[in-house]
This record gives structure tokens, C-alpha cells and sequence, in this order.
């Protein structure tokens, strides 16, 4: 174990050996008594005054993480960052890093969006100018928190804007891409696209870009795949079947992959992660490809210059494109962003529950980090309107029963009891809790993408809201797509109206439950033959119109 924090301290006290010993359970995976010699470890410390408390918050945060205590383990981390602001010597930049790092990502499981920011803002400055991939994960883990918060479109436009500040220190590795722009491509029989992802695995974006890599035409186009991630399972050797090339690049330099990404002569470089973990993003700036094109995985344009389009459609940039002046990029417009892949391992749809139960059940399967002041007064007046009527809340961050009774007493205070509540941790089979589910409420301002889709296959009507922010209106966009714009509300005062219509309407209910299935199935949003078409032209005209030299 490498002690980051400079200590005054020699040889080795009894705060320390507790310490080791409780970072060699953590090992050991027994993370109880992990957490338990830590605080042993770091109350002696400051008994002892021996200056190990930093080094030892820093594991313990990591314990109570590890051992589903996320509030404790916010709390721990803030206390830390905060004596870490107080002192003369904060180390070395690596234990700063790994203070802030967690500084955010503890905060935003814990559902505590300034001090996530906070962690976040703090990263990003830290990493050095030439650690450009660490630079633009932390960064990009900023954006996906601000967008929590009910800013305007014209801030969120900023923000994102402010990804290309990261590379202005980097004039190495924005040269190193200068001067490759590919030549003409316009001699091939098939164009050549190349999809960026980490998430080739069981993940949620499996279900949006499935359709991309198993429905594409083989005679017009050759597909290969471009793996960041670290973790491989069954799904991802299923892809790698479905496509012409296939490269693991986990853990390969920007430069390194953007020179696998030119030996391969990719036409059309494709990005499907964004600002999401793990993205390879900056390697855009060493243009790999003639044409590169970003979508599906982040609900913003992405600010960065050397993004040239962006996959969206009217519902997000507005029929008159009154929107499209958000974006950094070019729009590359299609019927449906998304196409939607159900899942066979599913039961065949029931009616609705309220049913058999006597009263009506709203549900909501989103992150807990979506859950704001906001959504919580939205849900609560909704539930005070619909007497009876309970509301069952599923996601990872209810494994910990301390952030459990923080939400209960959040609603507690608008009069809404606990047992009106229904809090679950996530499962792997969270589909067949939609069973259970009524009517599904969606987030604001950051909506649901995959959630959505999942509890509208499940023949759960979901009602959400939009407003000028690309991220606000991913629900106005599935079910738009869908037929069901009619469950999508321009403020407050719909949504609830909406939610409470359709709570007292138990025949209109239980129609859609048995029929929500099959009307997916059948709209744009499924309809994966028209979404390659679409795409694979769009792919074409921007191809034709860079060796034209139109773009």
C-alpha cells in the first residue's frame, strides 16, 4: 500500500497497522470489518495526532462504498476534501486526484449534485494538459452531473462548448492529427465505418445499437467495431459475429488508436459513447476518419469542434429547427434517434395492476442522482391527487437503507407517508418489476432514454415532460416516435394533469397495458429496417459530400 500523503510521522504506529489491515480486508472483499478497522485506524490517529487521517478517510470512503453505505461514504469523502483544502501540504497531484475522482462520484450516487460537481471541476483541473483522455472522463463526468440541475440550453451549451478548453494546452496532440485528413474515397465498392464504444457488452446502449451492427447492408458497407472496454461477456462475442472487423483497443494511447483507425481506412468514424465513461471522444482531434459522427450514447451535442454530426431528429432539434442552435455539430437527421431492440427473456404483457390491486401504482426506474428537490414536489403532488395510489421507485443507490429514508423524508415533507412507498435496490430482472407498475414517471430535466423504452415494452405508459434542453426532451422523442406524444408535457401543471387523468381512466389503463407491446413494435422506434435505411443514406450523402470537398 503506497502512502500518496506526505506523513510526518516515522515507522509505523498502531493507526497504521489498523489501516493496513483494514486495506488488506478490503482485498479480502470482507468490507464490514474492512470499515470497521478503518474507523478504529482513523480515530486513534487523531487521537495520536500521527497525520495519517487523510490517507485513511480516503480508504474508508472506499469501504463504506464498497459496502453499500454511499451516504457515509459521500459524507466520509467531503470531510476529506475538505481537511484536504485546509493544509499546507496536500500531497502528491495523484492522492488529489484520487480524493476528487471519488469526491464526485460518491456525491453523485448519493445523489448530491453540488459537491459532485464540485469533485468533478476539481479533477478535470488537476489532470495535466497532456493527460487528455483522464482530462476529457472527468470533464465529461461534470457534464453528465450539470445536467441534473434545471440550467438553461444556452448553459448547457456553454459547458459543453468548454470541452475544446481542454485541448488548448495540447498543441502536440492536436498537430499529431493535423495533416492526415484521408484523401478522396469516392474508388471504393463499400464505404468503411468504424463504431467507438466501451460498452460492447450487456449494457443499456445494447439495445440502441444492436440494430446498427446486425442490419447493416453488406454489400454497400464493411463494419468494424472499436472495443474501449475492459469487461467482455457473452454479448460481446455475440457482436463481434455480426460485423466485418473487430479491434480491442482497451487501453491503447489516443495516437495509437487513431493509427489503427487510419490502417484500417475508416470512412465514417462513429462515436458512440459521448461524454459517457470511457469514451474515446478526444481522439476525434487527431481525425482519424474524413467523417466523424457522434449519438446515441450522451443526451447533449457534444461542444467538440471536431465533432462533425451529431444523430438526432426533429423531436430533439424542434420541426422548425428552432434547437439546432445549440449544437456543435452538424444535425444528421433521422425519423427516430434511437431504434429500439426488445428483449426475448421477457413475459408476455399482463393488464394493468391497479386492477387486482384497488389502487393505481406509479413507478420510476431512473437514478437516484435524477431524483431532485424538483421531481420529488412534482411526484408528490401527483400522489396527493390520486388518494390511494402508491409509488414504487427502483435503482442501485437504494441499496443503501440510509439513502432510503433521506428520500422518504424529502417526501415526508410534502405529507406523503412511507407507506406510499415502495423503494427498491436494482436487480437484473428489473423488467418483470414493470409488472407491477401502472403508470411510469419520468425525470426532468434529465430524462430516461433506456428506462422509457423498457417500461413502454413492458405496456407501461410512461409520462414525461420537455423543455428547450436536448436532455429534457429524450421522452418527448420516444414517444413521439412511439404514437404516445399525447403522454408528453410541455410543464408542471400537463405532466401532473396528464399523471392524474390517467390514474382515474383504469379501462384506458388496462388497454395499454395490453397493447403498448405491440404498438412499439410497430411504430418508428422498432422499425429497424427503415432506421439503417435512413442512416446508411445519411452515411452516403456525407460521404458523397466530402469527396465533393462540400462539407
Amino acid at each position: 500500500m503506497v502512502n500518496n500523503h506526505q506523513s510526518s510521522v516515522t515507522g509505523v504506529s498502531r493507526a497504521d497497522e489498523l489501516w493496513q489491515q483494514g486495506f488488506d480486508r478490503m482485498q479480502r472483499q470482507e468490507y464490514p470489518e474492512a470499515v470497521r478497522l478503518l474507523q478504529q485506524a482513523l480515530a486513534l490517529d487523531r487521537q495520536q495526532g500521527a497525520g495519517l487521517s487523510l490517507e485513511i478517510m480516503l480508504y474508508l470512503a472506499e469501504a463504506y462504498k464498497l459496502n453499500n453505505q454511499l451516504w457515509l461514504a459521500a459524507d466520509m469523502i467531503n470531510k476529506a476534501c475538505h481537511q484536504l483544502a485546509k493544509e499546507q501540504n496536500r500531497g502528491t497531484a495523484e492522492f488529489q486526484l484520487s480524493l476528487r475522482m471519488r469526491q464526485g462520484e460518491y456525491n453523485r450516487a448519493a445523489g448530491n449534485i453540488p459537491e459532485a460537481l464540485e469533485g468533478y471541476s476539481q479533477s478535470a483541473e488537476l489532470y495535466e494538459a497532456k493527460d487528455i483522455r483522464h482530462r476529457s472522463d472527468a470533464y465529461g463526468s461534470w457534464l453528465l452531473t450539470l445536467a441534473c440541475l434545471d440550467v438553461t440550453a444556452r448553459e448547457m451549451q456553454a459547458a459543453c462548448l468548454g470541452y475544446n478548453e481542454l485541448f488548448a494546452g495540447n498543441r502536440a496532440l492536436l498537430q499529431s492529427g493535423s495533416g492526415c485528413l484521408p484523401g478522396r474515397r469516392e474508388g471504393r465498392k463499400k464505404i468503411r465505418l468504424g463504431y467507438l464504444s466501451a460498452d460492447f457488452r450487456q449494457h443499456v446502449m445494447f439495445s440502441f445499437y444492436y440494430v446498427m451492427l446486425q442490419g447493416y447492408n453488406r454489400e454497400r458497407f464493411e463494419v468494424t467495431c472499436y472495443s474501449l472496454g475492459e469487461k467482455a461477456d457473452g454479448y460481446t462475442e455475440h457482436l463481434k459475429t455480426l460485423v466485418d472487423g473487430w479491434q480491442d483497443v482497451q487501453g491503447k494511447s489516443l495516437p495509437e488508436l487513431a493509427e489503427i483507425i487510419r490502417q484500417d481506412g475508416i470512412d465514417i468514424l462513429v462515436d458512440l459513447s459521448g461524454h459517457s465513461s470511457g469514451s474515446a471522444l478526444p481522439v476525434f482531434a487527431l481525425r482519424p476518419a474524413p467523417v466523424q459522427v457522434s449519438g446515441l450514447g450522451w443526451m447533449e451535442s457534444t461542444g467538440f469542434s471536431c465533432t462533425d454530426y451529431l444523430l438526432t431528429d426533429r423531436y430533439l432539434e424542434g420541426f422548425d429547427g428552432e434547437y439546432e442552435q445549440y449544437l456543435a455539430e452538424k444535425p444528421f437527421y433521422l425519423t427516430s434517434q434511437f431504434c429500439y431492440t426488445g428483449r426475448s427473456d421477457v413475459p408476455e404483457l399482463a393488464g394493468a395492476p391497479c386492477r387486482g390491486k384497488g389502487y393505481v401504482t406509479f413507478g420510476s426506474f431512473n437514478a437516484y442522482y435524477k431524483l431532485t428537490p424538483e421531481v420529488v414536489e412534482l411526484w408528490s403532488r401527483i400522489l396527493q391527487l390520486v388518494p390511494e395510489s402508491r409509488l414504487l421507485l427502483k435503482c442501485y443507490a437504494f441499496i443503501d437503507g440510509r439513502l432510503q429514508r433521506e428520500l422518504m423524508g424529502r417526501f415526508a415533507r410534502w405529507g406523503i407517508g412511507n407507506e406510499r412507498l415502495l423503494l427498491e435496490p436494482a436487480t437484473t430482472g428489473y423488467m418483470n418489476r414493470y409488472l407491477e407498475v401502472d403508470i411510469a414517471l419520468d425525470t426532468y430535466p434529465y430524462t430516461g432514454g433506456g428506462t422509457t423504452l423498457d417500461a413502454l415494452y413492458m405496456g407501461v405508459p410512461v409520462i414525461s415532460m420537455h423543455g428547450e434542453r436536448r436532455s429534457s426532451r429524450f421522452g418527448l422523442s420516444i414517444l413521439s416516435n412511439a404514437g404516445l406524444g399525447m403522454l408528453a408535457a410541455a410543464s408542471p401543471e400537463e405532466y401532473i394533469g396528464l399523471a392524474t387523468g390517467l390514474a382515474h381512466d383504469w379501462q384506458l389503463l388496462d388497454e395499454l397495458h395490453f397493447n403498448l407491446r405491440h404498438m412499439l413494435q410497430a411504430s418508428d422506434i422498432m422499425n429497424g429496417k427503415k432506421y439503417m435505411q435512413e442512416l446508411e443514406t445519411g452515411y452516403e450523402n456525407i460521404m458523397a459530400k466530402y469527396n465533393s470537398r462540400e462539407t
